[in-house]
């Protein structure tokens, strides 16, 4: 479990009241937030102490990145964020068999959101290559994303198509 911990406390403001509430089940913990921005904000500052943790741990850290709406703005944040990004591989748990520069495609997300400002010294390992069909690509990518594990973040999502 990720500690409970603001590493972004100049951006969480709760003098208003709680804004984040904890429920622990057994060794489950369901977090429910105020709104999209403050879940941004926790989700960053996880995925920063998870990161910072295996840097610290390891010399060097991996996060899968996911695509859609919600990981967006924690690109946003985490692209921000003061860590040692050289130290750090992203690369993709799933895309779309489409060319990198698609609007549909989760490696220009995180190309245009996360690999930028000071995370731009991130290296990344792409899921797509200029190969005539998806069977192929998954053949290319499969053993450069197995070489990268273990995995130290993993960020996952669910669409609205499913």
């Amino acid at each position: 479990m990720v500690p409970n911990v603001d590493l972004f406390p100049r951006l969480i403001d709760d003098s208003a009241g709680p804004l984040r509430q904890s429920c622990v089940m057994g060794r489950e913990m369901l977090e429910t937030f105020a709104n999209s921005a403050l879940l941004a904000q926790a989700a960053a500052a996880a995925v920063q102490a998870a990161l910072s943790a295996a840097i610290a741990e390891r010399g060097a850290a991996v996060l899968v990145a996911t695509g859609g709406r919600s990981p967006a703005p924690v690109y946003d944040l985490l692209a921000q964020a003061p860590l040692d990004w050289g130290s750090v591989t992203v690369t993709l748990s799933d895309d779309r068999f489409v060319a990198p520069t698609s609007p549909d495609s989760n490696e220009r997300l995180v190309r245009d959101r996360l690999l930028v400002a000071k995370a731009a010294s991130a290296r990344f390992t792409p899921l797509s290559f200029d190969v005539a069909n998806v069977k192929e690509a998954a053949l290319r990518a499969e053993p450069e994303v197995k070489a990268l594990a273990p995995y130290d973040v993993m960020l996952l999502g669910m669409g609205e198509d499913g």
